[in-house]
């Protein structure tokens, strides 16, 4: 079976979207506490990251460029 193409959320947080919000939450690094980030905060940073990179967020590839992504995030 082919898996549907993912399109990366243009705005809002992705707090309760399939994947995005799992992605987040095995992939981002914790806050102090063991919080998980602000996910509409890490979204619009996602966002404007892939901007700055011409990236678009129904790109084949958008599943892994966030995982990976997310994986370095870090709330400045």
């Amino acid at each position: 079976a082919e898996t549907p193409a993912l399109t990366f959320p243009a705005f809002g947080s992705v707090k309760g979207t399939k994947p995005w919000d799992r992605i987040a939450r095995d992939n981002a690094p914790r806050l102090q506490g063991n919080h998980v980030p602000d996910l509409l905060v890490l979204a619009d940073t996602f966002r404007k990251w892939c901007g700055e990179k011409s990236i678009p967020l129904d790109t084949p590839s958008i599943g892994k460029t966030f995982t990976t992504w997310c994986k370095s995030y870090s709330v400045r």
